[in-house]
């Protein structure tokens, strides 16, 4: 099991300590699916980062079958980066545009040790319905939907144990991004591989993930399982998801005050836009339970 248990990402702003992620607890057992919901300013981006060590988080621990991650050890560090794999939003950034695919994954399998790594991969993109006349193309020419499932498929190489994906379908185009979640379910169904997603996609959301949690202004409001996006409690969950538009979703609103005003849990930061905002709202508001869902709302106390 990957544990994630009380991380927190604290920055100076100024003269203000602004807490980017503030106390996250996740879980993702190996085969399943754990889905993270948020806005540009919900922390996602630093979550992904914060579990392997590429931003160094404030506080908390993360625990790989059991294993304690030390930030401090570097080379512990790259040998866990290789059962935990992080895949970014960004191909373009993260497969050298040059080279064919072919070319790509056999440096991969070179720098891996992995053997008939091509026969493995092939099989699984004709599941996906990528053709093996992707491996003399070059990479710039291929569609960044397929080029995504080689990005990310390519690490099965190393074997790994999970993977943490950036907003897999961020980029793109809504028709295409079917293959995505396909790709998703066959990495935890057949290669019992655990799957920690973070996404700005709502109907991705809605229908991928075994458990979800919504991540708004760097802690978690919303938890249940995969219902969470059909039936959605938190007002600010409900108002994203409650309705039937598939675009990904933009910041909440422009605060002109400041960063620490986005992340000030001192109240609840969704007042402003909150049809059901009172002045219980007002003050630091725990997780409560409702049913088998964790909610962060006065509504639910």
């Amino acid at each position: 099991m990957l544990e994630i248990r009380g991380l927190s990402l604290v920055y100076r702003y100024k003269e203000t300590s602004v807490r980017i992620l503030d106390s996250i607890d996740l879980s993702v057992d190996r085969g399943e699916v754990v889905a993270v919901y948020g806005d540009r300013h919900s922390g996602k981006y630093y979550l992904i980062r914060s579990i392997t060590g590429l931003v160094e988080p404030s506080s908390g621990e993360v625990l790989v079958d059991g294993e304690r991650i030390d930030y401090g050890d570097k080379r512990g560090l790259n040998r866990l980066r290789r059962r935990v794999q992080t895949y970014f939003m960004d191909v373009s950034r993260s497969v050298p545009a040059g080279m064919t695919v072919r070319s790509y994954l056999e440096w991969l399998a070179g720098e891996f040790g992995a053997r008939d790594g091509l026969g493995a991969l092939s099989r699984l993109w004709g599941e996906l319905g990528i053709s093996k006349e992707v491996l003399d193309r070059r990479v710039y020419s291929i569609p960044l939907h397929q080029l995504y499932v080689i990005y990310v498929s390519s690490g099965l190489m190393a074997s790994p144990s999970y993977m943490l994906l950036e907003n897999p379908t961020g980029l793109i185009h809504y028709p295409l991004r079917g293959v995505v979640a396909r790709l998703i379910r066959l990495l935890a169904g057949e290669y019992g591989i655990g799957i920690l997603y973070t996404t700005s996609d709502p109907t991705l959301f809605r229908v991928l993930g075994d458990r979800k949690h919504v991540l708004y202004r760097g802690r978690i409001i919303e938890s249940g399982g995969s219902d969470l996006g059909a039936r959605p409690l938190h007002p600010y969950v409900e108002r994203e998801l409650g309705g039937d538009d598939t675009t990904d979703v933009v910041d909440a609103i422009y605060v002109s005050e400041g960063l620490p005003k986005l992340y000030d849990w001192g109240r609840c930061p969704y007042i402003p836009e909150c049809p059901h905002a009172s002045g219980e709202c007002e003050a630091d508001i725990p997780l409560y339970r409702s049913g088998d869902r964790m909610v962060r709302c006065v509504l639910y106390r």
